[in-house]
């Protein structure tokens, strides 16, 4: 019964690793994802083409500080979120586990996910308001010629 336990176990890692993929992975054919990103910036972004938007030493330091800060909340809840995909990956290696504790495992792993989600969106508004209008556009301009 142990190895059968034991060899379930990698297999439901497998699976929650599929799960964790699917929801925290943007598509570039998600219209959501690709209209966020027509309005934040992500930080290497800004450092990329610092030169190119003329940006200033303060909004550096404070892009700087709102990356350390988001860093340091999202670090917190990564380790939470290890906890909690560990909780739902032993119950799911139990030979008949109850759905309800599965679902409750799982709620906790998503809730997790939404925070950390939600934690980079306001790292991204906080970067987004430290940048002017002019820059905004010299970004976007910037990004498109990449592509």
């Amino acid at each position: 019964m142990k190895s059968r336990t034991r060899d379930s176990c990698p297999r439901s890692l497998g699976w929650l690793l599929v799960l964790t993929a699917i929801v925290a992975t943007p598509t570039s054919a998600d219209p959501f994802e690709d209209q966020l990103a027509a309005h934040l910036f992500a930080p290497d972004v800004i450092m990329r083409h610092q030169r190119a938007i003329g940006l200033e030493p303060e909004q550096r330091e404070v892009v700087s500080k709102a990356v350390r800060s988001a860093q340091r909340e999202i670090l917190e809840l990564q380790w939470q979120l290890e906890d909690a995909s560990s909780a739902l990956i032993e119950v799911l290696a139990l030979p008949d586990p109850e759905d309800s504790k599965v679902l409750e495992r799982l709620d906790a792993v998503l809730t997790t996910e939404n925070k950390i989600k939600r934690r980079h969106i306001l790292l991204l508004l906080e970067i987004r308001r430290v940048l002017t209008v002019d820059q905004r556009a010299a970004l976007r301009e910037a990004e498109a010629s990449e592509q």
